[in-house]
């Protein structure tokens, strides 16, 4: 852990960095996956609301 730290640039940042020490990686997929549940969100929506139009006609 301690060689990887130091190999690591210090003008990078932690939180600009692939694999932030600590997190085991774990916070490099929270955003993928709230970027596929907010799409995935708006897919149905869409999908509803043309459903909702179809219906009304």
């Amino acid at each position: 852990m301690t060689a990887n730290s130091t190999k690591s640039p210090p003008q990078g940042g932690s939180r600009e960095s692939p694999r932030p020490f600590g997190s085991r990686g774990d916070l490099s997929a929270v955003p993928l996956v709230v970027l596929g549940v907010l799409y995935f969100s708006t897919v149905v929506l869409l999908f509803l609301m043309a459903l909702q139009q179809v219906a009304r006609r």
